[in-house]
């Protein structure tokens, strides 16, 4: 199972774990935003960058569904995650893994 996606909290979230789309949304969003909050971009631009803002969500998204229990322990403790020794990484994989099997029984 995984974590619930916000537009908010994810995108910043998505660049530690590599993710090409996250990385571009970081920057697509707040200049869609910004343009059109300051009167700065024509509607043209505007719906091109929701339309790319839209399609590069939904892979976000496709992604995360998609990605192994290890990647998405809990964006704050990730960190942490990283920072056991190998053995207990294993171990906290196994039981977050069991337990979302369990879910699904």
């Amino acid at each position: 199972m995984t974590s619930p996606i916000y537009i908010d909290g994810n995108a910043p979230t998505g660049l530690c774990y590599g993710k090409l789309e996250a990385g571009i949304l970081t920057f697509v969003i707040p200049g869609l935003l910004l343009g059109h909050l300051s009167g700065l971009m024509d509607n043209s631009t505007k719906s091109g960058l929701l339309g790319v803002w839209m399609v590069l969500f939904t892979i976000f998204a496709a992604r995360k569904f998609q990605q192994p229990i290890k990647d998405d322990i809990s964006d704050k403790s990730i960190f942490m995650f990283n920072a056991l020794p190998e053995e207990e990484k294993n171990a906290l994989i196994q039981k977050l893994e069991r337990q979302t099997q369990q879910k699904f029984e």
